[in-house]
């Protein structure tokens, strides 16, 4: 068998959250019920956070999640090696991808830090997390 591709997580793996990491998202959910089986539809869904605070009616806390949000994005950044790996696997002939268990809203930063890979899989745009 002859390997041809890499697959890579995305989060702790490519990309790192920077000095802290806030989890925005922890504040839709009842800090009383389990946290993981409560955050899936997070990130297997394709819609804004809005969404699950309307659902959820927990609207008055957008303004502090959106915040959350925009300082936790823009500290994401590349484990150092990352984009040299990323050229010797391309150079070696592997076709790469990522996929990765995330919400809708780091899916465009995941793809601008890692830009053209061959294949991006996305919970919230499958509709299923890993290991499903």
């Amino acid at each position: 068998m002859t390997i041809r591709a890499v697959a890579l997580d995305g989060f702790g793996t490519l990309i790192s959250f920077g000095q802290r990491r806030l989890n925005p998202y922890a504040r839709l959910l009842s800090p009383t019920r389990d946290y993981g089986a409560m955050r899936l539809p997070f990130l297997t869904r394709n819609v804004p956070v809005e969404v699950f605070a309307e659902e959820t009616g927990m609207t008055h806390v957008l303004p502090d999640l959106r915040r959350d949000l925009a300082v936790e994005i823009a500290g994401l950044r590349t484990f150092g090696e990352v984009p040299e790996v990323l050229v010797r696997l391309r150079t070696a002939g592997f076709r790469i991808a990522v996929c990765s268990n995330l919400a809708y809203e780091y899916g465009e930063p995941l793809r601008r830090l890692v830009p053209d890979l061959d294949a991006y899989v996305f919970s919230y745009e499958r509709g299923v997390a890993k290991p499903d």
